[in-house]
């Protein structure tokens, strides 16, 4: 590479005389970053927890303390005199990867300061910090950073640093802030010889300050990098730890200037040097009015901004200039006031008579709006109306929630009354209090308001909306002194079986990338409270080995892929779970079943474990167990589990809660339909879907209806041959075809009801006691890979298992049918309330369009309906489900393909 006199590079475009460069005072952009790794040993044990957190007790590679927790954060600062421009912005939280020798975030981070707000001496402080670890006795002693760094924005020239960086963490120190910092990032070149030299003139070139020659510098660089990369790994075996960052990219240099009160509009001559004497550059002559004049470059390159991992290749070319009108999707003043005016008219206003009753027609609209779904936005007479009449409302527990939809949180006043009156409504049911949490309330009184209400709530109808609490932990305004948070850890302290699954749901959500940061902290909190308190020592032991068991779990599923027979896998699984294997603690086991944590696993049964025929190659374990009923000892049993890695099982274990959720309505008003739900755990959720993983339960005595076809041509022999008539050996028992047509009924109904998807008679599965269930819910709310899908799965041999479609048995199932869709549309409130909890949880067919999945599960309801027709509906929809031809088609075609495979 040769230096060129002239600065020849494309991004300088220089002249005769001129120098062109942007100042830092018209750029009207945030200021961002993008933290890309650290390298450097995180293996170390964090002094913070002292000895007791750094012994390592390994069985089969795999460290089985503390520290398996702990996950990394990096913080980022802006400083000037000592004191902070701006909040702290900070990473995701992730686990280091290589062995524990590099820790990658590879995200970008946005400051809410902007470059022409920035003064001269401003300071870049970035701190890695570890997740906080519990302490015994729940202290709050600060988490000791992993290292920290910082580095001045503006160069001693006074240019803005960009580009990629390579800093320096001091090791077990926080960021400096301070004017002389003593945490300096940039490693000064004299302690890296011509490493040193070598990189600043890579970094040159690759800012277009030096002239380029092509075939040469492909050769020359290559060296160059093999030489950086070599010296990195030096650094970091003698114990240093380098951050790699990288900060915005300009096709201009740009140098520091102090804002001016009547400074030009971006696009001005102020980015010429004329006169501004930066850096000893000397003012350009006048140009020829005839020459290409550059301002319309310059204002382009301002109204683009700037980039980050991207670089401008032409600036010379002819662009479009892009004009913002700032006053685009802002709120009209003047409708506004006439708003406000019109909602305070005459008797609606603050203090208005407490007496006000509305009349019939009044009484007929407000009820109309209070039968609306809250899918649906409230009208501007709507809330009118409800304002107007609030007083009325309040020995309505129903209305507590559209009333909060009515108010206008922008106005003081009209807030203090709503929470007044809120406190002095009729005591309103748990599915409103859910719906108080959703995203639709931020403000902290109200979510307060609905966290009171759940606490009359038992512990066994709080662990069925578990899922969903933690879910709404997204939408609490503070999560140090979130009342959710506290109310859900207190309740976690106090049952065992509530804490099992409060610490599965948070430790999932650590690796979101937005609040996976928060999440961690509640789980800190968790976890301090376990350890204050006696009784928790014993719950939080049993966490640690729960996860301990899902660690050699995944290291058991990584030695199967390697392996290429079924026989072979499964023969070399026996070995490992075997009482000399490598896993042969197992066999003594004695640990709470993640999924059911009232079932005590103890031992593995390493004879009927087997491998699945899978590319993901999921393992099926038996283990003995002892499970306590009320306190009494049942006798020992076996219970068999599925142990997925590499499988996303948010969206099946949500299907799966609800589908229980549904069983217990339904008994609840007296119906059980034997829908027989098994029970789905996920364990971890990162950034890969290889991370992904989790635990299903195996139902015992089941198979496909694919498979019962295959064998005994029709569902009647296969419920005779494990349950036959004691009167008729020839035909199943009464009990067995009950459970079959009730089952039938419950799964058509709930499958509708959540739109599951991708129904063929592989994922219809059939116990030998007539219980037929669903498995795989890869697709739900509507979606699903074949054209033109049933209602719901109604094949015509399940309809000729219960006797044809002119049998008494086929009318009950139409009963069971209609009357279940009944009882479920009386609970559609809550079912609606829970999905929309669930509508930030990263589950692709809610998060890809909230709102669209919403309206489709609204939709199944048909709340415009009454009993009567709603069961007309329902009847037709069984109609057309046991008629479609489309599904035969796909069924046989779906067999054949399965055959040929």
């Amino acid at each position: 590479m040769a230096s060129s006199q002239n600065g020849g590079g494309p991004a300088r475009a220089q002249k005769e005389g001129v120098v062109r460069f942007l100042v830092s005072s018209e750029i009207n952009s945030k200021v961002e970053l993008r933290v890309d790794r650290v390298k450097g040993d995180f293996t170390r044990p964090p002094e913070s927890l002292g000895e007791e957190a750094g012994s390592r007790k390994t069985v089969n590679g795999f460290r089985h303390d503390l520290l398996r927790l702990r996950q990394y954060r990096a913080e980022c600062s802006l400083y000037y005199n000592g004191r902070t421009l701006c909040r702290p912005v900070t990473t995701k939280m992730v686990s280091p990867s290589r062995g524990g020798r590099e820790c990658v975030w590879d995200e970008v981070v946005s400051f809410c300061v902007k470059y022409k707000d920035l003064p001269q001496d401003t300071l870049l402080a970035i701190t890695v910090w570890p997740s906080e670890q519990p302490t015994r006795g729940g202290s709050e002693e600060k988490p000791r950073p992993m290292g920290g760094c910082t580095i001045k924005l503006f160069s001693k020239k006074l240019r803005l640093r960009c580009g990629s960086r390579k800093l320096r963490l001091w090791r077990g120190r926080e960021a400096c802030g301070k004017e002389n910092f003593d945490t300096p990032g940039k490693i000064p070149v004299e302690e890296r010889g011509q490493t040193g030299l070598l990189e600043r003139q890579l970094k040159h070139y690759n800012r277009g300050d030096m002239h380029q020659i092509e075939q040469l510098d492909k050769l020359c660089i290559a060296k160059i990098y093999e030489r950086l990369a070599h010296e990195e790994q030096e650094m970091t075996e003698r114990g240093l730890s380098l951050l790699q960052i990288e900060l915005a990219n300009y096709p201009l240099p740009v140098l520091f200037q102090e804002p001016s009160v009547g400074s030009k509009a971006a696009g001005g001559h102020s980015l010429l040097s004329q006169g501004s004497g930066f850096g000893g550059l000397e003012p350009s002559p006048r140009q020829d009015p005839a020459a290409p004049s550059s301002m319309d470059n310059i204002h382009d390159i301002l109204q683009a901004g700037h980039t980050i991992g991207q670089r401008y290749v032409d600036t010379q070319g002819h662009h479009v200039i892009h004009v913002s009108d700032p006053e685009i999707g802002r709120e009209n003043p003047a409708e506004r006031k006439a708003q406000r005016m019109a909602r305070s008219e005459g008797p609606s206003t603050l203090g208005a008579d407490k007496n006000l009753k509305p009349n019939s027609s009044e009484r007929r609209a407000i009820e109309s709006v209070l039968r609306q779904p809250l899918t649906q936005a409230l009208r501007r007479e709507a809330k009118k109306l409800l304002w107007r009449f609030r007083y009325s409302m309040l020995d309505n527990p129903s209305a507590l929630v559209k009333f909060l939809l009515a108010v206008d949180w922008q106005v003081a006043d009209e807030v203090q009354e709503a929470l007044a009156l809120m406190r002095q409504w009729a005591s309103v049911s748990t599915t409103d209090a859910l719906c108080l949490l959703s995203s639709n309330f931020a403000n902290p009184g109200v979510r307060e308001h609905a966290v009171a209400v759940l606490r009359t709530a038992e512990d066994d109808e709080i662990v069925s909306y578990l899922l969903q609490l933690v879910q709404a932990l997204r939408y609490e305004h503070d999560t140090d002194n979130s009342p959710l948070a506290a109310f859900l850890i207190k309740r976690a302290c106090q049952n065992h079986v509530l804490g099992n699954f409060l610490h599965w749901y948070l430790f999932v959500e650590w690796q979101d990338p937005l609040f996976g940061p928060q999440y961690a902290q509640i789980y800190d909190r968790f976890v301090n409270a376990l350890l204050s308190e006696p009784s928790g020592y014993a719950l939080w032991d049993d966490i640690r080995r729960q996860m301990e068991l899902v660690a050699q779990l995944t290291a058991v599923k990584k030695e199967m892929v390697s392996l290429r027979t079924a026989a072979r896998k499964k023969e070399r699984l026996i070995e490992l779970l075997s009482e000399s294997g490598l896993c042969g603690e197992l066999a003594s086991l004695r640990l709470p079943l993640p999924l059911d944590p009232t079932v005590l696993l103890t031992g593995v049964i390493p004879e009927e474990s087997s491998v699945f025929k899978s590319a993901l190659t999921p393992l099926k374990l038996t283990f003995k167990t002892a499970v306590t009923v009320n306190g009494h000892a049942l006798p020992e049993s076996k219970y068999s589990i599925i142990f997925k890695k590499g499988d996303d099982l948010r969206q099946d274990q949500l299907v799966v809660q609800m589908i229980q959720l549904m069983d217990k309505l339904l008994k609840k008003d007296g119906l059980d339909l034997k829908l027989n739900p098994y029970k789905v755990l996920a364990t971890a959720a990162g950034r890969d879907v290889a991370d992904y993983s989790g635990f299903v339960e195996c139902v015992p005595r089941c198979r496909p209806i694919s498979n019962v076809l295959e064998e005994y041509r029709d569902i009647r022999r296969f419920l005779a041959d494990f349950c036959p008539d004691p009167n008729n050996p020839q035909n199943p028992a009464k009990e067995a075809l009950k459970n079959f047509i009730k089952s039938c009924a419950g799964s058509c109904v709930v499958t509708y009801i959540l739109g599951v998807g991708d129904r063929h008679l592989d994922n219809l599965m059939l116990t030998e006691d007539g219980m037929l269930f669903h498995i795989d819910f890869g697709y739900i709310l509507g979606k699903d890979p074949k054209p033109f899908p049933p209602p719901m799965k109604l094949c015509k041999e399940m309809v000729e298992a219960m006797g044809g479609s002119n049998s008494e048995s086929y009318r009950q199932f139409h009963s069971y049918c209609c009357e279940a869709y009944n009882i479920l549309r009386k609970w559609a409130p809550l079912i609606l309330n829970l999905f929309q909890l669930m509508e930030g949880a990263r589950i692709p067919d809610i998060s890809n369009d909230p709102e669209k999945a919403m309206l489709k599960l609204q939709e199944k309801f048909r709340l415009d309906l009454n009993d009567e027709e709603a069961g007309q509906w329902m009847q037709k929809l069984i109609n057309d489900s046991a008629s479609a031809l489309m599904p035969q088609l796909l069924e046989t075609a779906h067999r054949w393909a399965t055959y040929w495979r």
